[in-house]
This record gives structure tokens, C-alpha cells and sequence, in this order.
């Protein structure tokens, strides 16, 4: 199915999945979610800077002494002040210990605890923004289709003989044949294909007992012990067919099948045909149908080996045939579906559906023997030959012109928010009238979801018997090795395989039904014959509340996105504020001796704070704002520039010409320095310091 013929909801809704607050989602295109998801993860990096610079302010508040202190202190508070990453201190940490590790024999241990506090930050906070996009993959994209066009689609129209023929049966055949399609991809593979996605889950479970009890009568299965049961368990209306609801709204719906191989014998007899004289039917004796005394008949002589002459090559290729008949468990009041089959007393169930399906296969030579009892062949057949070798081999046929799987099929629906011994209806059949939803819910509005489940679910679920009967031998999983009218050889269990097929096939369609009711009919000819629109609250409520997993929008997490906005927000407010709300917390409890030296540490660490010192230190300039992170100096005024004489030991030195009582020599370093300024002008007596850079001597 293409997801693009869905509509669905942009915009806010609750994914019961997560609960009234976590479930609450956001739908939005690919594209715009693409971009949210890139404003997060760069929002999550900037709220780690922020969380690192505001760490960075109280380690430095913490490890700041009025004491006189080693080169490594001061490095480590400079780290500190000016490192704006986790990143950067990490590295700038990492050589301060590479340096200081034979200067200082206790620098590792002083330095190691940033290093580690650096990188644990660092790929937190990296980690945090790789995940920030699983705001939108925690819930797989799971989005809620509008149900704009919701319709419940069944057999309303099919007393109109000509829309059924043209227009019911081609959109029937060819969902069965999807089902099928689904089931063979999506269940018996053991790997899923991006086309299994579409739905919330990409399979629903079932539960196989291989070695069950006969279903009917003893007599007539073929095996006491060695039956199978298909048992879909309990599945849940909102984790596995997708009807998003809380936990009051949901519903739970179970089937269970129950099938083995019937005996032929004192059940079958020929019949000579009174209208084409010589042709032979052999009759199977069941039940009869529509007023007749037989079950299904198979022409003993149908064979394409019996043509003169025949060849694969000279006619079509000879395949399976596949033949069902129904008995419909209807027990309120005697009430019967007309056109069934009035089953013998042997395979009568007053609680479940019975469904008889029978092979034949007229033509078909087996490369090996069969012991399958349903593909049961041990009659030799002619030689399989070798068009270009002539080489030779045996072959084989089915024992008996046809053979039978008989099939119980039971079914309840539960309301899980009643008492448990009241919360489920018995098993019965499929469309069995004895139901009373009346007995499993507490008000009307309970009921109603209830009866759409019903309505949507008997209308357009693909039973085996619709499988079968849609699509007779295309149904089969043996035809895999099928070719040119030669079957190869086959498990002892395959009979087992194809009805576990055919479940999974329905499971398959369970899965799409309620979400075809929200997208509505395919084209206004299912619109107009087949489909009615859902007519109460409630129903129309779970028509436009289905949800699917699309590829094309993105659903987020209202409350990861508030989390990530939320925390990261408030270390970015925090970084801004911390050293204004730190400096009044001192303030108010009274606490201004050491958090006052703290704090002008701190700006005086700064980058342009220790460049500012340095400069003043040798009377380079006369700097105002020196309290803040950016001191300025007066206009026009030049400041030292490096010695790179000695390129392993830089520093810095006046310019060549000075101004402001700057004096140079080629081998010396003069200033003048005044010990009193007023307006401009140097007042009072004058110190003129001298360095001779050779001798490193000052005068």
C-alpha cells in the first residue's frame, strides 16, 4: 500500500502509547522536522558550553587562594576562566600536565580531576545531542491519519448483483491477494522489508501447537495427536491493530483455529455422470449444500495424463485445485445463514465455524514420495524424463482424487476494563447472532466502540475462508516448487505450513482493516455501493484516531522537546546570570572577605584582563574598565610589542618609539615612569628604569 494515499494529522496530538502527558506528540513534515531536529542538537551543544563556562566559575571560585601561588595554580586558573568548551579545557589541561609533569610532581594529581571532569562533560553533552533526536524516533513516527474520509466498508451493496461482480469482487481479490503478499513478506521470512513498516507493528504473534487433538468427532480426523492450533491470543485494539486510545477505550479481540486432516474413507463414493457418459466424479459426503445430498465432487478422469499423446509442452500445465465449503455457527434461536453447508454430526460445532478445504491435484507428478497427508503421494507415476540426456527417474501421485483439512475457527471479543470473570464474551463463531455486547461493557458508549470493532472487522477481514475462496490455489506455499507439472519434494508437516500461511495471511489483514476504515473507500464506486459512514460519537472517535508509522512526517515528543528547551534553557540563563547571582548570594549572607578576592580573580583572569596586566605591569598604556572583561586603553596609545630575540623566550618590550615617557635603546629598555599624573601631564619627580637585555641587569 502506498502510505502517500493516507492523510494525516499535522499538528498536536496524544499517543496513548507514552500517557496523557508523555504521549502528547507534534506532527510535522519530514523536512520540518529535519530542521528541528538540527536546532536541537546544535541547542543541546550550546547548553553544554553553557553547563562547562558555569562549572568552570565554580571550580575557580573554589580552587581561588589570596596566598601566593606556583605557576601551576595560576595556569589552572587561567584554564578555568577561559576555556569556553569542555573541549578546550580538556586539551588545554592535557598540556598543561604534559608540560608541568617534570616541573611539578604533584601537577598530575592537582590537574587530573579537570581532565576527567572535562572529557565526562564533553561526551555527555555530545551524547545528549545524538540523542536529542530521539524526540522523534522514540515513538518510531508513528502519526494519526485524519479519518476525513472514514467509512465502515462491507456488504452493504451486495443485493445489487452488478456492483458486486465489478465492483466488490476485484477489490476483494485483490486485498486478499495484498494479505497474502503481507504474510509471505512480513511473517514467514523471519526479516522484514521497509514494506512491512506501515502499520505499528511490523507482524502480530500467534501461538502454534503442532501436536494438537482432533477438533470433531474422533473418527474423522486422520491423527489423534499430531492436529494444529493457530491461537492469536488477546490482541490489544491499540498495540497491535493501531486505534490510539487510553486505556478506558481499548478493547481486546482473540481467534483461535483449530485444524486436521479428515478421513476420506466411508465419506467419499463414485458417481457416474448422467449427462456426459463416460466421465466419473467421485462425490465427498459431509453434509449437504444448497439441497444437495454431497459435499464436493473432483472428475476421477480430469487428469491431463489421460490425453492422448500429452505433453507439457502440447497443453497448459497441470496445477492444484483447491475447494472450500462452509458451516456457520449460528445459535440464537435456530437461526441459519442460508447457502451453507448442513454439516454431518462428526464435524458439527455448535461453537465455532467449520470450514472443509479440499486438494486435488490432476497431473501433478511428485519427484519424491509425499507423506503429508493432505499432499499424500505414493502412486507411482510415469517416468520423469530428460528432454536432452534422456535420463530417467520415478515419480509419484496423490493417493486419492482429493483429500480434506477440516478447520474449527472461534473467535471473542473483551472489554479489559471490566471485572475479569465478565470481561470477555464465550468463544463462538464468526458471525454468530448469540452475541450480546451488553454483556461485556458498562455504558453505551463502551458498546459502540465495541460494535465498530465488529462492523469493520466482519465486513472486510480476510478470513482463511475469504483467502481460500478468493484466491484458491495462489494460496498455497507448495506451488513455490511447483514447475512444468512436477512438485518438489515437500516436509511431512507442509499441510501445517499452509494453514499457518493462511492465518498469518488474516493477521495480515487485521492489521490493515481498521486502517483502510480511516482512509475511507478506494474510489466512489466503493464509496457509493459498499461502504456507510460510521454513525456515533464513538466510532467516528476511533475511525479518526488510527495510527500508522509513515516514513514522510516526523512526530516528536512534546515533553522531550520541553525537557531539552527547559534544561538547556536554564544552563544558558544561568551562564549568563551565575557570576551577578553568586557575587549577591555572598553579599546577602555576608560573605564579601574571600568571595570578593574570588571574583576579581576571575575577571582578572580573563584573556584580555591578563594581556591588560601584563602591558601595565611594564607602564605600557593607561587602561580604564579594568574591572570588566575588556579594559581599553586611551586612544592612540601604542603598547609593547614582543622580543623575539631569544624565539624560545618571547617578551615584551616598549615599541621603537615611544611616546608617554617611552625611551628605547638598541640593548636596553628605558621608561619613564612618573609617580603622579594630573590632566595629561607628568607632575612631580620621575624614576627612569633601565634593563639591559644582555646582562639582564635593571638600573
Amino acid at each position: 500500500m502506498d502510505p502517500s494515499s493516507y492523510e494525516v494529522h499535522r499538528g498536536l496530538w496524544t499517543n496513548w502509547s507514552h500517557g496523557r502527558v508523555s504521549g502528547l506528540t507534534i506532527t510535522t513534515t519530514r523536512q520540518n522536522g529535519g530542521l528541528l531536529i538540527a536546532f536541537l542538537a546544535i541547542f543541546v551543544g550550546a547548553a553544554g558550553k553553557s553547563f562547562w563556562r558555569i562549572s568552570c566559575l565554580l571550580l575557580h571560585r573554589v580552587f581561588s587562594s589570596q596566598r601566593a601561588q606556583d605557576g601551576l595554580y595560576h595556569q589552572r586558573q587561567a584554564i578555568l576562566r577561559n576555556s569556553d568548551t569542555a573541549q578546550d579545557g580538556f586539551w588545554r589541561t592535557l598540556m598543561a600536565i604534559i608540560a608541568w609533569r617534570k616541573h611539578n610532581a604533584r601537577s598530575l594529581q592537582r590537574l587530573l580531576p579537570m581532565l576527567v571532569f572535562a572529557v565526562a562533560t564533553g561526551i555527555c553533552f555530545a551524547v545528549a545531542g545524538i540523542f536529542s533526536s530521539r524526540v522523534t524516533t522514540e515513538t518510531a513516527n508513528e502519526v494519526l491519519l485524519t479519518g476525513t474520509n472514514c467509512a465502515l466498508m462491507g456488504f452493504s451493496g451486495l443485493s445489487n448483483i452488478t456492483a458486486f461482480g465489478t465492483v466488490w469482487e476485484p477489490y476483494n481479490s485483490q486485498r486478499v491477494t495484498a494479505s497474502l503478499a503481507r504474510a509471505q513478506q512480513c511473517y514467514n521470512t523471519g526479516t522484514f522489508s521497509e514494506d512491512c513498516g506501515l502499520y505499528i507493528k511490523p507482524q502480530l504473534s500467534v501461538n502454534i501447537t503442532r501436536n494438537a487433538s482432533c477438533p470433531f468427532a474422533s473418527e474423522i480426523c486422520r491423527t489423534q495427536t499430531e492436529n494444529i492450533i493457530v491461537d492469536t491470543g488477546y490482541m490489544d485494539s491499540h498495540e497491535d491493530f493501531g486505534i490510539n486510545a487510553p486505556l478506558a477505550e481499548r478493547f481486546k479481540f482473540r481467534s483461535v483455529y483449530h485444524c486436521a486432516p479428515i478421513v476420506t474413507e466411508g465419506f467419499s463414493e463414485l458417481y457416474n455422470s448422467t449427462n456426459i457418459p463416460g466421465m466419473t466424479f467421485r462425490r465427498y459426503n459431509y453434509g449437504g449444500f444448497a439441497g444437495s445430498n454431497y459435499t464436493f465432487e473432483v472428475p476421477t478422469n480430469l487428469s491431463t495424463l489421460q490425453y492422448d499423446n500429452y505433453t507439457f509442452w502440447q497443453s497448459s500445465r497441470p496445477d492444484y485445485g483447491v475447494g472450500l465449503q462452509v458451516k456457520y455457527s449460528v445459535t440464537n434461536e435456530g437461526n441459519a445463514l442460508s447457502g451453507q453447508l448442513d454439516s454431518i454430526p462428526q464435524i458439527q460445532r455448535d461453537n465455532a465455524d467449520v470450514s472443509l478445504f479440499f486438494l486435488t491435484a490432476p497431473g501433478i507428478l511428485f519427484s519424491s514420495q509425499s507423506n503429508d497427508p493432505w499432499y499424500s503421494a505414493h502412486r507411482p507415476g510415469p517416468n520423469l524424463t530428460n528432454p536432452g540426456s534422456h535420463d530417467q527417474a520415478p515419480s509419484y501421485m496423490m493417493d486419492e482424487d482429493a483429500t480434506v483439512l477440516g478447520c474449527a475457527r472461534q473467535f471473542t471479543i473483551c472489554n479489559p476494563n471490566m471485572p475479569e470473570a465478565k470481561r470477555c464474551l464465550p468463544l463462538r463463531g464468526w458471525l454468530d447472532n448469540s452475541y450480546r455486547l451488553e454483556e461485556i461493557t458498562q455504558n453505551e458508549a463502551q458498546k459502540n466502540r465495541l460494535h465498530y470493532l465488529r462492523e469493520v472487522m466482519i465486513g472486510n477481514n480476510d478470513e482463511i475462508i475469504s483467502i481460500v475462496g478468493s484466491t484458491g490455489n495462489a494460496g498455497l506455499l507448495a506451488r513455490d516448487n511447483l514447475g512444468w507439472g512436477v512438485q518438489g519434494p515437500l516436509p511431512d508437516n507442509q499441510w501445517q505450513l499452509e494453514i499457518q500461511h493462511w492465518v498469518t495471511a488474516t493477521m495480515a489483514s487485521l492489521q490493515r482493516i481498521f486502517v483502510d476504515a480511516a482512509r475511507g473507500p478506494p474510489n466512489e464506486d466503493m464509496r457509493k455501493w459498499f461502504s456507510v459512514r460510521p454513525n456515533t460519537t464513538e466510532e467516528l472517535k476511533m475511525c479518526r484516531n488510527q495510527k500508522v508509522v509513515s516514513s514522510r512526517y516526523s512526530s516528536f515528543s512534546v515533553v522531550g522537546i520541553v525537557a531539552i528547551l527547559v534544561i538547556g534553557g536554564g544552563f544558558v540563563f544561568l551562564d549568563w546570570f551565575s557570576e551577578a547571582f553568586i557575587d549577591s548570594i555572598h553579599k546577602r549572607f555576608g560573605r564579601t572577605g574571600h568571595s570578593d578576592y574570588a571574583s576579581i580573580e576571575w575577571n582578572a583572569s580573563a584573556t584580555l584582563q591578563i594581556q591588560r596586566l601584563a602591558h601595565e605591569e611594564m607602564g605600557f598604556g593607561k587602561w580604564s574598565r579594568t574591572d570588566t572583561d575588556t579594559p581599553v586603553t586611551r586612544p592612540g596609545e601604542k603598547l609593547g610589542v614582543l622580543d623575539v630575540a631569544d624565539p624560545k623566550h618571547p617578551f615584551l618590550k616598549p615599541p621603537p618609539r615611544g611616546r608617554n615617557g617611552t625611551l628605547g635603546r638598541k640593548d636596553t629598555d628605558m621608561t619613564m615612569v612618573s609617580t603622579e599624573e594630573h590632566g595629561g601631564e607628568r607632575k612631580g619627580p620621575i624614576t627612569v628604569c633601565v634593563k639591559d637585555r644582555r646582562n639582564s641587569m635593571e638600573i
